[in-house]
C-alpha cells in the first residue's frame, strides 16, 4: 500500500469525526483498518468503505456501544438471547471446535469464540482440525481407511477423516475431492468470481486449484521471480484472516475481462501485491 493511501484514509477518519471517540491504530492491508475505541479499549476491524464519500461513517463498538456521533446503545452482546454460557464453555471442552459448538447451540461463531477466549479455554483452530476434524484413527475397513489428496490443499486424509469434518454419517458413492468445508468453500468462491468475470469473454473453465498451481510452478512467483508464502498473514481479534503481500494468488496471463479464459494455459502463480500491481494490464504493457 502506498503512503498517499494510508495519509487519505487517515485524513478523512479525522475528517468525519470518527477521531473524537476512536483511535486508527494502523491501515491493515488496502481494504481494512485497524481500530481502538477510546471508551473501553476493544481493538477491531473495519474495511476502508465506510470512509467513502459517499457512506454513513458511523463506526460503532460492539462490546460498549459507542458510536462515532457520541450515541450509546445496548452493546450487540446484551441484545442477543440470554443462556447459561456455562453450557457452551462445558461443550467446547469435551473437544468440540468453535464451528461444532456454534452450531450447537445456534450462535454466531465470533460469539462463542469470545465466550471460551474469556473463560480462558481457547485452543487454537490448527489444534481443534488436528484432535477433532483430522482424527489420526485407522478403523481396519480397507474402504474407509482409503487416502486421497485434497484438490485444493493437497492434504492427504482417509474416507474416515472426511465424513468426520463434513459432519457426515453416511458416505456418498462418488470419491471426496476435498478435506473439509472450508476448502471446497475457497475453491467455489474463488471460482465462481472468475465465471462472473469472464461471462461475455472466453466461457472455458478448468477450475484451478490453488495447491496444484503452486506445485506446477515451483513455489515461485512468475512476475518477479520471489518464493511465495502460504502463511503470510494473520489473524485478527474476530478470527478473520488477512493476507500479506507475499501470499500466493492465480494470475491471468490475459485478464479475464480483457477475454482471457480461467484454463491453465493462462495462469500462473502471482504474488498477492503482484497480482494487484498488475491489475487487469496485458503482458506486453504490465
Amino acid at each position: 500500500m502506498t503512503d498517499r493511501r494510508i495519509s487519505t484514509l487517515t485524513s478523512r477518519f479525522d475528517e468525519y469525526g470518527c477521531s473524537k471517540r476512536f483511535e486508527l491504530i494502523d491501515v491493515v492491508d488496502g481494504t481494512h483498518v485497524l481500530i481502538r475505541c477510546k471508551s473501553c479499549g476493544n481493538e477491531f476491524t473495519r474495511n476502508t468503505t465506510f470512509l467513502n464519500k459517499s457512506k454513513n461513517h458511523g463506526i460503532e463498538c460492539v462490546r460498549c456501544g459507542m458510536h462515532a456521533n457520541g450515541k450509546i446503545t445496548p452493546p450487540r452482546s446484551e441484545c442477543k438471547k440470554k443462556f447459561d454460557e456455562s453450557l457452551v464453555i462445558e461443550y467446547y471442552m469435551a473437544g468440540n471446535s468453535v464451528e461444532q459448538t456454534a452450531k450447537k447451540f445456534k450462535m454466531n461463531r465470533r460469539r462463542v469464540k469470545r465466550i471460551v477466549i474469556e473463560a480462558g479455554v481457547d485452543r487454537s483452530d490448527d489444534q481443534v482440525d488436528v484432535e477433532m476434524r483430522y482424527p489420526d484413527v485407522i478403523t481396519g475397513d480397507q474402504w474407509l481407511d482409503e487416502e486421497f489428496t485434497c484438490y485444493e490443499c493437497h492434504r492427504v486424509f482417509t474416507r474416515q477423516q472426511y465424513m468426520v469434518a463434513m459432519g457426515r454419517t453416511r458416505m456418498m458413492k462418488k470419491d471426496p475431492w476435498v478435506c473439509s468445508p472450508r476448502c471446497r468453500s475457497k475453491f467455489y468462491t474463488r471460482n465462481s468470481k472468475h465465471k462472473r468475470r469472464q461471462r461475455y469473454g472466453d466461457p472455458r473453465n478448468d477450475g484451478i486449484p490453488l495447491g496444484d498451481l503452486i506445485e506446477r510452478d515451483g513455489g515461485i512467483c512468475q512476475l518477479c521471480g520471489g518464493k511465495v508464502d502460504l502463511d503470510d498473514g494473520f489473524f485478527d481479534q474476530d478470527k478473520r484472516f488477512h493476507t500479506g503481500s507475499k501470499y500466493p494468488t492465480v494470475d491471468h496471463i490475459i485478464p479475464l475481462s480483457k477475454g482471457g479464459a480461467n484454463t491453465w494455459d493462462n495462469v500462473q502463480l502471482a504474488h498477492l501485491s503482484c497480482n494487484g500491481g498488475k491489475c487487469n494490464r496485458l503482458p506486453e504493457s504490465a
